[in-house]
């Protein structure tokens, strides 16, 4: 992990005790899972290198992934050109304005963006009140928090309508009792009914997100971007890991790249076989368009050196056939 004026590492996600104004990034899933990177200085830089600010060990990061850049106390994400893209919740971003709250998606891992203004004691053993347990850091986890909370919030005014009913304890029900006895079962059941609005917006909310992503996948699996469907149906499926459809069609994918990808292959071979080389490389080629963005495959770079080895056959010089328009 590098080490950087930038930004303050700390190996937990509990909330700061520091009074001030703090910014920070918590990695909910990955291999650096569970680590706060404190924003300290005006520009960091988040990438797979060792030698950034903020190291994503994600396949799917860049050297220099993305920045984050302090205008004005204003926090703005920025993708470098990234092979992969960066995702802010469900949408690829240039450039955004980040939020508390916003969720940074780099391949497999996201960040999320939080921002804490601590101003008296008071609110720090708040903070510590609330800390998650070791294991759970995702948004689940953030919502049993939340119906913590609220079970506290109803204990008290339980606790208090419950000392107005006993407080006669010693004479017969009298008519403030009965009415305390409404009270009570008024509250709880006006609680109880917001509670529920709350939870099945929530999760009509996260459904929705779901449901657009994996459209947008079958999208690109419809105009054979197959990576691209693959990164989408990834994403579903970070947002709701037991998705069944994002599951099927991640699966769908993969096999129709594979065969795909096989199948231009078996093609250029029986060409090279003929002697057509030509042909063979117009097939090499659309191997390449196939992963385009994705040169790390070992199937691009096996088309690659074929491409380099016909065009070494027809005395050509090596980069003259173009697969790909610049």
């Amino acid at each position: 992990m590098s080490k950087s004026k930038a930004v303050k590492i700390v190996n937990n996600f509990r909330a700061p005790k520091k009074v001030g104004v703090h910014h920070r990034l918590l990695c909910l899933t990955g291999r650096n899972k569970g680590v706060s990177y404190y924003i300290a200085g005006r520009r960091v830089v988040l990438g797979r290198s060792d030698k950034i600010d903020i190291q994503v060990l994600d396949e799917k990061a860049s050297r220099e992934h993305a920045e984050i850049v302090n205008i004005n106390g204003d926090f703005i994400l920025t993708d470098l050109k990234s092979q992969n893209g960066t995702v802010v919740e469900d949408l690829k971003i240039t450039q955004h304005k980040l939020s508390n709250g916003d969720k940074i998606i780099i391949g497999a891992t996201v960040l999320k963006f939080e921002v804490f203004n601590i101003e008296s004691e008071y609110e720090i053993e708040v903070a510590e009140s609330e800390k998650l347990p070791n294991e759970e850091i995702e948004d689940e986890q953030k919502k049993k928090d939340a119906k913590k909370k609220g079970n506290i919030r109803l204990i008290v005014i339980v606790s208090v309508l419950a000392v107005l009913f006993l407080f006669d304890s010693g004479e017969k029900e009298s008519e403030n009792k009965k009415t305390n006895r409404r009270r009570l079962k008024d509250v709880t059941s006006a609680y109880e009914q917001e509670q529920n609005k709350k939870k099945n917006a929530e999760s009509l909310k996260d459904k929705k997100n779901v449901e657009a992503i994996i459209h947008r996948g079958q999208r690109e699996f419809r105009e054979q971007n197959y990576f691209r469907a693959l990164e989408e149906f990834q994403q579903a499926l970070i947002l709701d890991p037991g998705n069944g459809r994002a599951m099927f069609y991640k699966r769908k994918t993969k096999q129709a790249l594979d065969e795909s990808t096989e199948k231009l292959f078996l093609k250029a071979r029986r060409e090279m076989e003929g002697r057509k080389l030509k042909s063979a490389a117009n097939s090499y080629c659309a191997i390449i368009r196939l992963l385009r963005g994705y040169d790390d495959d070992e199937r691009y770079e096996l088309a690659e050196n074929q491409i380099n080895f016909i065009e070494n056959k027809l005395g050509m010089d090596e980069g003259e056939f173009r697969c790909l328009k610049k």
